[in-house]
């Protein structure tokens, strides 16, 4: 069956036995795997998730707005508040995936400040707003386990689980798939197009439990559509990761491994001629004019000349915390997604002193960047973010998939000012709406879990996102849970609190739910659905208090926790389902 949910990193204190994670996603599928080993001294605080870590959010009172602006783009938002407008102050929990933006201003948005203005009336006051959903969902195509997008002209190719899908765009209200590769691939390479019109392309996959040998592969697809494969390689040695063409030449980034250089003929099949070593992680390369630069993990960014475009030569580097895990270039910039660590801005005006020039934090975990000369959309893993290339100011977010629980969006591209998103399920082709202002509902949980044989309660946060006063109009509740609040008025970039109960006896599972009616436009969140269940078996989440119900893999032999009380340990999780 299909994966659905994904790797994690779990750091533990056992002393106090609380959960942090940060979702990675680095393959299509994996089996399930724990592991826990002690580790002497100490680790730095891991990456803030929203809804996880240890940050406790002191709200002000009702109607409070947030902070001042700081000096980078923040999509988390600090304001907390009562369950309705009005009511008393209350510390909410720490922010959730995304909690809001630094700044809930409209003279904080380019329309606000007189450009980037709407198509439309009425103008908001002051500014060249209008009232209206900025991203909105016009296309939806094919996909599975989707991890890795390119769209050049009229074709958009998707890697992922089940091989490459690749689809007409021309149209793309109405993506059509044309031709399916079958190979279960991670990355994905336009390369040339050929005198007869037919387009070359290259898949590459670094192997997992369903790909035994990892490999290089070159496709072509000729106008009527038929899809013809023109060179294969694996080797279990070489982990391919991602990969770019120009001009007669394929750039593969291999881990540890490095950069492999091949030469590609006059049908595009590749032919190794050099490799590059010096690299700590290599995982995707992107050129602009006589540069090449890697994401290379751990390491940071890497720059190499390709002047001579057979031999590329290191010219500069930029050590970075964290890990990057994704780079596009846009004149003199680059930007390079860091998972939990948000996006580093990077001034590559000379490309041997790369130097780090902003930056924009995100809720959720920065999977994959793309950049046009008005905005940087961001696959988030939770949802997609857009930001204003100038300030780095959040303009929108939007969750493409109609069941949240699941959303993974992993790949990200533009093109024609449209965006094109990969989420695990399906390629989603989203428009952005310049100038557009609305409420915008998020909702931190995905699913509530409660005992199944004994009262209790939790605490609902409902965010938003957006800029305009959010108004949930009718909190919808199935028996026997019951909500404390009728009705939530929430301004905009705030965040407000309310109460679900619950009481014995527990309602037939899949039943029950937790329904918000709003005036967000956007009809996937229309209403927004939140599952209620309640069940005698353990379940984990960020915060939980670990208990000896979960295996643990001592590495003393311990059946129990004891051994490991008081230390650090590291818990990697894979699920499948």
């Amino acid at each position: 069956m299909a994966l659905r949910w994904p790797a994690a990193e779990v750091v533990v204190w056992l002393g106090e036995l609380t959960v942090h994670y940060d979702r990675i996603a680095t393959g299509t599928a994996w089996p399930w795997l724990l592991v826990v080993g002690g580790v002497v001294g100490c680790r730095g605080e891991p990456a803030d998730l929203g809804g996880g870590g240890s940050t406790t959010l002191d709200g002000p009172t009702s109607g409070g707005t947030a902070g001042p602006s700081t000096s980078s783009a923040d999509e988390t938002g600090t304001v907390g508040g009562s369950g309705t407008a009005g009511g008393e102050s209350a510390d909410l929990p720490p922010p959730g995936p995304p909690g809001g933006d630094a700044c809930p201003e409209l003279g904080c948005l380019p329309c606000g400040q007189g450009r980037g203005c709407a198509v439309g009336t009425p103008l908001v006051e002051g500014t060249c707003c209008v009232q209206g959903d900025p991203l909105v969902r016009i296309g939806t195509g094919y996909g599975s386990e989707i991890v890795d997008i390119e769209v050049q002209g009229d074709l958009s190719i998707s890697c992922g689980g089940f091989g490459a899908s690749i689809e007409n765009i021309a149209d793309p209200t109405q993506p059509v798939v044309v031709a399916l590769a079958s190979p279960r691939c991670q990355h994905i390479a336009f390369g040339p197009q050929l005198d007869d019109g037919s387009q070359i392309f290259y898949l590459a996959h670094h192997g997992d439990t369903w790909v035994d040998t990892p490999f290089l592969g070159a496709y072509r697809l000729y106008t009527d559509d038929f899809l013809e494969e023109i060179h294969l390689e694996g080797d279990p040695q070489v982990l391919f990761e991602g990969l770019t063409w120009r001009d007669g030449w394929l750039y593969v980034a291999a881990h540890g491994g490095g950069l492999r250089v091949y030469s590609t003929d006059a049908l595009g099949i590749p032919t190794l001629v050099d490799v590059v070593g010096g690299f700590d992680n290599a995982l995707r390369p992107t050129l602009q004019d006589d540069a090449l630069y890697v994401a290379d993990g751990v390491g940071g960014l890497r720059v190499l000349s390709v002047a001579q475009p057979g031999q590329p030569t290191a010219v500069g580097a930029l050590p970075l915390p964290g890990m990057v895990r994704d780079v596009v270039v846009s004149g003199n910039e680059a930007y390079l997604a860091k998972g939990g660590d948000g996006v580093d801005i990077v001034d590559i005006s000379n490309p041997a002193r790369p130097a780090v020039s902003g930056h924009i934090e995100t809720r959720g975990t920065a999977q994959a960047v793309a950049v046009d000369d008005e905005i940087v959309a961001i696959a988030a893993w939770s949802h997609l973010a857009v930001h204003d290339r100038q300030t780095g100011q959040l303009l929108g977010t939007e969750r493409v998939n109609g069941s949240p629980s699941f959303e993974q969006d992993i790949a990200v591209d533009l093109a024609d000012g449209l965006i094109f998103v990969g989420e695990w399920e399906n390629l989603h082709v989203i428009e952005h709406h310049p100038g557009q202002v609305s409420a915008d509902i998020w909702v931190e949980q995905d699913l509530m879990s409660f005992p199944f044989a004994e009262s209790d309660e939790q605490v609902v946060v409902v965010r938003n996102r957006g800029y305009l006063d959010l108004f949930v109009d009718d909190i919808e509740v199935t028996a026997p849970f019951v909500a404390d609040e009728a009705w939530l008025q929430v301004p905009p970039q705030a965040g407000r609190a309310f109460e679900v109960q619950f009481n014995p006896p527990a309602p037939k599972a899949g039943s029950a739910a937790l329904r918000l009616h709003s005036n967000d436009p956007d009809p996937t969140q229309s209403p927004v659905t939140v599952p209620l269940v309640a069940r005698d078996s353990p379940g984990l989440d960020v915060g939980d208090t670990l208990t000896s119900d979960f295996a643990f893999l001592d590495p003393s032999g311990s059946p129990d926790l004891a051994g490991l009380e008081g230390h650090v340990v590291v818990l990697a999780y894979f699920a499948l389902f």
